[in-house]
């Protein structure tokens, strides 16, 4: 799958982790309620699986209040004009494939985790935003170390808005990135 960027996007520099972010979603603490927008996602089944999570999260009618978007991937390959408004306002955006209260956990489990995951997650993204830079000052391809599907898809969006063409090549769980020069 090779994506080319649609509209190149204001550069974004990957921040600390103790600052806000844009590429990566925000982890919420124990004290603060994550505010999730359903965008083509069944209401209910999303309000169960945070019932069943257990975790600090409510959904929220306006996606203006949202710090961040589930939605399903069927839409996000259409990308409405809400979603890329929202994306960028610096609203993250995440996916499922299916319309399922499972699909609605696993996601929100992941959102939720801590801990080496998230730290592994960072580094992942610095490793992109540091080949970036390499691509843009050599003009040379470069290749990333594998990673989750979720991962690989924030490294893509990071690519684009540097207007750079990227590319998932290999196979699960060693599935990776390229990046390509202009």
């Amino acid at each position: 799958e090779v994506r080319q960027p649609e509209v190149p996007a204001e550069p974004v520099t990957f921040q600390d982790e103790a600052e806000p972010q844009r590429d990566m979603p925000p982890r919420p603490s124990r004290r603060r309620m994550l505010r999730i927008f359903p965008y083509a996602v069944n209401r209910n089944r999303l309000e169960q699986a945070i019932q069943r999570c257990r975790v600090p999260a409510a959904v929220v009618d306006e996606i203006d209040n949202a710090d961040l978007v589930l939605t399903l991937k069927s839409q996000e390959k259409h990308q409405s004009r809400r979603l890329r408004d929202a994306q960028a306002r610096g609203v993250p955006l995440h996916i499922v494939r299916h319309n399922t209260v499972t699909q609605m956990e696993q996601t929100l489990r992941f959102i939720f985790e801590r801990g080496e995951r998230r730290s592994n997650d960072v580094s992942a993204m610095r490793e992109a935003e540091d080949a970036i830079h390499a691509v843009l000052q050599q003009a040379q391809p470069v290749e990333l170390s594998p990673q989750n599907n979720y991962v690989r898809r924030l490294q893509h969006q990071l690519a684009e808005r540097y207007g750079l063409t990227t590319e998932s090549k290999g196979v699960e769980p060693s599935r990776q990135v390229v990046i390509y020069p202009l």
